[in-house]
């Protein structure tokens, strides 16, 4: 595990063949569909042959069992840090000439200033002929970088010095950094490209723009999946300070909690 992290450390990402067997691949499908069938969210970003399904975890517990399993948490764990939740998770549907995705960063669409982790789940074959993912090997390195709206899209504004292509096969999984410079190219086959992607991050980190309830995926290394109404980096005044909240501001939140605790 050690050599793990330091490949991580020094590429930014990680890559697991046949993880996830044929039979535990058609579960999760069967229950992304099964979650799909409920009031999920759609992608903002959904562009030409290119959906977005996101918020799936949500509304189905064999999804919330399969992303919390024990062999995740024990890849996640060594990065991460022992007590984890998910922020955000998405299907992503490439269908048959669907549109490139650019080079960008999920800090630069979110605008989170930690590092969090990508976990993307091959549900069918990738390649980049089908409009797989590309890397940038190390990017991840050099934190936010700036980003600009180019039609449907953020992009970087700076120079790709590497990147290499992650050919997959159903099952497959990758591991990579927040950080990560990242995109997809254009489905140029005539099959669509299937990917699960979960965001998992450690609870002493903060997200403001999700709220409560919060899926909380690991507990000291072990998986112990549930909701609950707050973690230990909402409570942070240290991690509101980082998104501009002053500690008056914080205070009376609070205040406000305890007096109306429905509000």
């Amino acid at each position: 595990m050690n050599d793990l992290c330091t490949q991580f450390k020094e590429k930014g990402y990680l890559e697991f063949r046949g993880l996830f067997s044929r039979a535990e691949v058609d579960e999760l499908l069967d229950a992304i569909k099964n979650a799909k069938q409920c009031e999920t969210g759609r992608g903002r970003l959904d562009d030409k042959g290119l959906v977005f399904n996101h918020n799936l975890y949500f509304y189905n517990s064999r999804i919330q069992a399969i992303v919390s399993q024990k062999k995740i948490v024990d890849l996640l764990t060594p990065l991460a840090g022992p007590d984890i939740w998910i922020r955000w998770d998405q299907l992503v549907t490439k269908l048959p000439g669907g549109v490139e995705f650019p080079w960008h960063q999920d800090n630069g669409y979110n605008g989170l200033k930690d590092e969090h982790f990508q976990f993307w789940i091959a549900l069918s074959e990738s390649n980049p002929e089908n409009g797989g993912l590309w890397l940038s090997p190390g990017s991840h390195k050099n934190g936010v970088v700036p980003h600009k709206w180019v039609g449907q899209h953020k992009v970087v504004e700076c120079n790709i010095e590497q990147e290499v292509p992650i050919s997959a096969t159903r099952g497959d999984a990758v591991l990579f950094s927040s950080m990560m410079m990242h995109r997809t190219k254009t489905n140029k086959s005539d099959v669509p490209r299937l990917a699960y992607v979960i965001e998992y991050m450690s609870t002493k980190d903060y997200d403001p723009k999700i709220k409560a309830p919060f899926f909380m995926v690991a507990k000291n290394g072990v998986s112990m999946p549930g909701f609950v109404d707050t973690y230990p980096g909402m409570e942070s005044f240290f991690n509101h300070f980082k998104y501009g909240q002053t500690l008056i501001q914080r205070a009376a939140h609070k205040i406000k909690q305890i007096i109306h605790p429905t509000a």
